[in-house]
């Protein structure tokens, strides 16, 4: 093991630069390494072509840096590379310094089997000062060939010893065919992914889109996992266009959605046709907004939960139903039986065929250790960029009291209690334009001075999530609250709405 000079083995040799705090790895042809620690260590290929879940990283006429997180929760990130035309194995300079620049021409000139040529460069670490940050830092080097102190990460051969990404060839054989795949007419492809909990939905959705961003601008994925999202908090059905590649863990690659409506919740069980409304809602959206009803290809990739049995699977039937996928794809894990044992049964109630039904192995050769709570607690951290102090103690924003609307969506709660009832709880902010009918009995002095609170949950626009922080009752209009919103709100209308849930009960199931 060895934190400076050069390392080499089979598969690559590493050059260290302590003292700009970057390494040079040179993958040799066909071969493969992984990484683990990483806190936001940029990444550029400036020789040759590497794949990472999926994503070709390349040299060219413009070299990309990518950011790239490998928190120990995870399994490693793997480098693996791939062939591709003889431009991309002219080296590129970009923006690499001088004494790299010569390494990286020294070793293709002395060297006959270099495939690729990774360069990493630490940039100010994002969770150093987060609650998060144990997941940046290597416990057991003796398991890694290499620990680059001066990066804080480790780097290794794939190997049976610690746990990496890896596609199964099964994977490799259908992404063409669906990269590939081509309409008649205007529609996009769309890809949907069921199974049960850890069989690699979420890897498989990464894995989809990225393939698709080697060829296309932009990809749209729904999500409509409320426990285990890939790039929001829980509790939202959310829509996002991609334009990068996403090869990091889900917690280092929050993102601000196209479009996201909040349930309050993280399962659907409780609420299975507000769950339903919303996700039409938001496919109604791609349609009209993203594709622009067929004028741009945007492919669309949908992540379900991992609930496939009662309702679960009545759930799954009506959202085959309303995205009519083209490539409807269920995962099987090992000694399990198939999520659907009747295809037949199954399309004839969803009234819709797939033109492509296939079933994967799962990915997960062993179960992660790690537990949903856990994975949801990193989520919310995040989110709300969360450092050493507690969520309460950071900046805080007045919202004047009788301009919101108050929905309650786990409880009923009487007008009496509603202070006590906010003390301390997540609330999701949502823009409802819909204009209600008040009480005429109730004086309109009177109520202009209380918000408004909702007798149902109308499905609309949520701009951002916030922690409840206390209401200043010697003002009796000021509302406290730390707030992180997607968009700038400039002020608050009436039009405002408030959706209260209890996210630190729901972290615990």
């Amino acid at each position: 093991m060895s934190d400076k000079g050069s390392v080499t083995n089979k598969d690559y040799k590493i050059r260290s630069f302590p003292s700009i705090r970057s390494v040079l790895l040179f993958l040799f042809k066909n071969k493969s390494v992984t990484i683990a620690g990483a806190d936001n260590v940029k990444c550029s290929v400036p020789y040759g072509t590497v794949s990472i879940l999926g994503f070709k990283m390349s040299s060219g006429e413009d070299i990309k840096s990518y950011n790239l997180f490998a928190p120990h929760m995870d399994p490693a990130i793997t480098f693996s590379h791939v062939e591709d035309n003889e431009d991309k194995k002219k080296p590129v300079n970009g923006d690499i310094p001088k004494p790299v620049w010569q390494a990286i021409t020294k070793m293709i000139q002395t060297t006959n089997n270099i495939g690729a040529i990774i360069y990493l460069v630490q940039e100010k670490k994002v969770f150093q000062n987060s609650p998060l940050r144990s997941e940046f830092v290597v416990k057991d080097t003796s398991i890694f060939s290499h620990y680059e102190s001066s990066l804080n990460l480790c780097i290794e051969s794939p190997n049976t010893l610690h746990e990496a990404y890896t596609i199964p060839e099964a994977w490799e054989s259908l992404k063409n065919d669906i990269v590939n795949f081509k309409y008649d007419g205007p529609k996009s492809t769309s890809v949907m992914a069921i199974g049960a909990k850890n069989t690699g939905k979420s890897t498989f959705s990464r894995f989809i889109i990225n393939s698709f961003l080697n060829l296309l601008p932009k990809v749209a994925y729904l999500e409509c996992d409320l426990g285990q999202p890939l790039f929001n908090p829980p509790g939202l059905i959310a829509l996002h266009v991609l334009t990068d590649p996403t090869i990091v863990t889900n917690f280092c690659s929050l993102l601000t959605p196209f479009s996201a409506i909040f349930t309050g919740d993280i399962k659907s069980s409780d609420k299975p046709t507000f769950y339903l409304q919303s996700i039409i809602t938001l496919y109604e959206r791609y349609i009209k907004s993203v594709v622009q009803d067929g004028v741009q290809n945007v492919p669309l990739i949908i992540n379900t939960p991992g609930w496939v049995l009662g309702m679960g699977l009545d759930l799954l039937t009506e959202i085959t139903k309303c995205v009519q996928p083209t490539f409807f794809i269920q995962f099987k894990q090992k000694n399990q039986p198939l999520p659907i044992q009747d295809p037949n049964a199954f399309f004839s109630l969803a009234n819709y065929v797939p033109k492509v039904l296939i079933t994967l192995p799962s990915a997960v050769t062993k179960p992660r250790k790690i537990n949903a709570k856990y994975k949801r607690e990193s989520l919310f951290l995040s989110y709300f960029k969360v450092t050493n102090e507690r969520l309460g103690a950071q900046i805080t924003y007045k919202v004047p009291w009788n301009v919101l609307r108050i929905r309650f969506l786990n409880d009923q709660v009487p007008p009496s209690q509603v202070l006590y009832a906010l003390n301390g709880v997540m609330v999701g902010l949502s823009i409802d334009e819909k204009q209600y009918v008040t009480d005429k009995i109730v004086d309109p002095a009177i109520s202009s001075l209380y918000p408004q609170f909702l007798l149902t949950s109308p499905i609309c626009e949520c701009v951002g999530m916030a922690e409840e922080s206390k209401y200043n009752f010697e003002r009796k209009c000021e509302y406290n609250s730390c707030i992180h919103v997607n968009r700038l709100l400039c002020e608050y209308a009436i039009s405002s709405c408030w959706f209260c849930w209890n996210w630190f009960s729901s972290c615990n199931r």
